[in-house]
């Protein structure tokens, strides 16, 4: 069974109907609570989505417009997708700069590489650094980085090379898999 990992872009388009993408994104969703992929997605994420919606609350707005804190409410519906996983490799490295022993998170030194060899957004960095960090460091297998950000799939050949991660938009994964 194929393993995705769901870049934030894809879970928030869920929300929002009118958005061109919206019927992949939907089969996506649809495919992983009926248990026919697997999928990730990470604390980066959760967090990522709570920044996203609070900024953009006309695109994401809910029957109740009195919610106080509307991320709230996107975060529950993100959690309660059946078998979606969010994992973290909360794994730390010690690292020697110049003598001075520091404390990073394995997804943050990878992020580093990534900027250097990839040069993208920072959040876009950190996601590829995570799903890189959950393959070497869980040992979870990936198939897809799923994401409809236009300068991620731009890079998605670079991405592979790299790192032998498969970068696809979420309407190429619905015909590759025949969702």
């Amino acid at each position: 069974m194929k393993q995705l990992y769901l870049d934030t872009n894809i879970l928030l388009t869920l929300w929002a109907p009118l958005d061109p993408l919206f019927q992949s994104c939907f089969k996506i969703r649809k495919a992983i609570e009926e248990n026919e992929i697997h999928a990730i997605f990470s604390g980066l994420g959760l967090a990522e989505v709570a920044s996203v919606v609070e900024r953009q609350k006309k695109k994401f707005s809910i029957a109740d417009p009195r919610e106080s804190f509307l991320a709230i409410e996107f975060l529950k519906r993100i959690v309660l997708i059946k078998n979606l996983q969010i994992i973290d490799d909360l794994s730390v490295y010690k690292i020697d700069i110049q003598d001075k022993i520091i404390n990073i998170s394995s997804s943050h030194w990878l992020c580093i590489d990534v900027a250097k060899k990839i040069g993208l957004r920072t959040l876009d960095n950190l996601h590829l650094a995570n799903v890189i960090s959950i393959q070497n460091r869980i040992g979870k297998d990936v198939d897809y980085f799923v994401t409809n950000d236009k300068e991620i799939l731009l890079k998605a050949n670079l991405i592979k090379k790299r790192y032998k991660l498969s970068v696809v938009a979420s309407d190429n994964l619905i015909s590759l898999e025949g969702l």
